[in-house]
């Protein structure tokens, strides 16, 4: 815990593609400093460093040790601290960058997905009373055991600033991205969608976990618990709108919807079991693909007086672990026949009260011409999955028929 006025800062990757960018983000780190006593601003690897450096190691192997992963794709977000220190030096800031490890967040030993444990910070509440700013490099932690360095995971960086925000008790938590806000749909797919200016906690994580990128799900999850509001801004347009997720956003019994999300590049993965090896089968095939950050959808659905069918829908990069593990679990004795989907995107309505408008489901749906492979309904999400071809034309008609009903919350 910090007692002085902090502001905790975080800028993506799309905002800093090049020096351009990393100058336009010092100014307004700049600015933000005039308002605040000191700024802890969190930073990602420019551009698409990370799968630059990931491509490469790629290149060597088709399965790199993660331990080597990490001690490799920590180093895009160094880059970007050191750059942007010596930019805020030359505006005549005292700025200093650290790394993870250096700011004192402690992890456990998993790499590649690590969990931040707690938050030592030593050293970093000494650098705030001799420096202005202090530069932190996001998405990595060292282990509490054994001093490796770990990665929080794909986007983990949002969790960094969320962390060290909680951990500050921060004045604010300023999430700097390309977009302006939390929007009811990706922009670059489709150009009417809106910000959307309050959204609760429950909602973003919901949104953040189907696929809008503005902000890492379990940085929405630890905002939450922590009880820290943040503001979700566009570093390209500084006079655009933006979005505050906190608690405020409940909207008592109304049926709303928040936004739709997309996830690209799914696999529905089928497999037959027999009844006696299911619950089996699913302890192992979770076993198999823990370690990924995204969820995992599995529905069991009766075949017939012997037999599920298991459904399990999961990120295409998986596809090869599942088919390596799939062969183990063969040998194992578990009986089962399998088929796979791949090329799938996901569509999900995230809002509140939704089941009060599955009488308009149809009408929503109505115009997508395209066969549907998937679809759940709860009260707070409406899922389909569809070949990826259709994903633009889908998400863009239904954010219109959801608009034209009136039930986006802005």
């Amino acid at each position: 815990m910090f007692e002085d006025d902090v502001a905790v800062l975080k800028f993506g990757g799309s905002s800093l593609n090049d020096l351009s960018g990393v100058k336009r983000c010092a100014s307004i780190i700049s600015k933000c400093f005039e308002q605040h006593k000191k700024i802890v601003c969190v930073l990602s690897a420019m551009g698409t460093q990370t799968d630059l450096l990931l491509g490469k190691a790629r290149e060597l192997s088709d399965f790199p040790e993660k331990r080597e992963l990490d001690m490799l794709l920590t180093t895009g977000e160094r880059v970007s601290c050191a750059l942007m220190s010596i930019a805020l030096q030359t505006l005549g800031h005292k700025a200093v960058s650290i790394t993870g490890s250096q700011c004192g967040i402690i992890t456990d030993k998993c790499h590649g997905s690590a969990t931040i444990k707690h938050i030592e910070g030593f050293r970093l509440r000494k650098y705030l009373k001799t420096h202005d700013i202090i530069l932190v490099a996001g998405f990595q932690g060292v282990s509490e055991q054994g001093k490796e360095i770990t990665t929080l995971g794909r986007g983990g960086s949002d969790l960094t600033a969320v962390a060290l925000a909680t951990h500050l008790k921060a004045k604010d938590c300023l999430i700097y991205t390309d977009v302006p806000g939390v929007m009811t749909a990706d922009p670059r797919v489709v150009p009417s969608a809106e910000t959307v200016s309050n959204v609760n906690w429950h909602d973003m994580q919901k949104l953040a976990s189907y696929g809008a990128k503005v902000l890492h799900p379990r940085a929405a999850l630890l905002s939450q618990r922590s009880k820290m509001p943040l503001k979700v801004l566009s570093s390209l347009d500084l006079g655009s709108a933006y979005s505050t997720v906190n608690g405020d956003a409940i909207k008592m019994e109304s049926s709303y919807v928040v936004g739709v999300a997309h996830k690209k590049k799914q696999s529905l993965w089928q497999f037959n079991v027999s009844k006696a090896s299911c619950k089996n089968f699913i302890a192992s095939f979770c076993k198999l693909i823990h370690e990924d950050n995204d969820p995992i959808y599995i529905r069991q659905n009766s075949f017939n007086q012997d037999r599920y069918i298991l459904e399990c829908l999961v990120p295409s990069c998986l596809d090869s672990v599942i088919v390596k593990g799939v062969k183990k679990l063969e040998h194992s004795g578990l009986i089962f026949t399998q088929k796979k989907q791949s090329q799938e995107a996901l569509i999900s309505i995230v809002g509140g009260g939704l089941h009060r408008l599955f009488c308009v489901v149809d009408e929503i749906f109505s115009s997508l011409d395209c066969p549907v492979s998937f679809s759940d309904m709860r009260d707070d999400t409406i899922q389909v999955l569809i070949a990826e071809k259709y994903l633009d034309e889908c998400i863009s008609e239904i954010h219109t028929k959801i608009r034209s009903l009136h039930l986006f919350c802005l």
